[in-house]
């Protein structure tokens, strides 16, 4: 065999690792990619899966406080407080403890 039969081997030899190199290379980063995207969603659904319950959760406290406000209104007509009592009191507008009043 030539010196130079054996420099063209060689340089086959070297172009057979890069291609395998650069094809192994490529999967590999297929696979990350995949892997990423699989983790990132999983990772975004609980993500909001947390900000909705707490969203629902802020909302839900904002109803209940409403809620009592008014209860606790009702309670202040029948014991005769005053509209302008009542609006300092628990913070309603005129027009919601007059509202109450009429029911």
């Amino acid at each position: 065999e030539t010196e130079l039969q054996k420099y063209s081997r060689y340089q086959d030899q070297l172009h057979y690792k890069a291609s395998m190199y650069s094809s192994h290379f490529g999967e590999g980063e297929y696979r990350g990619r995949i892997e990423g995207r699989k983790e990132g969603r999983k990772e975004g659904i609980q993500e909001g899966l947390k900000k909705g319950r707490q969203e629902g959760m802020e909302k839900g406290m904002e109803k209940g406080m409403e809620r009592s406000k008014l209860n606790t209104a009702k309670q202040m007509i029948k014991k005769g407080y005053a509209v302008d009592v009542i609006m300092d009191i628990l913070g309603l507008s005129k027009e919601v403890i007059e509202s109450l009043i009429v029911e």
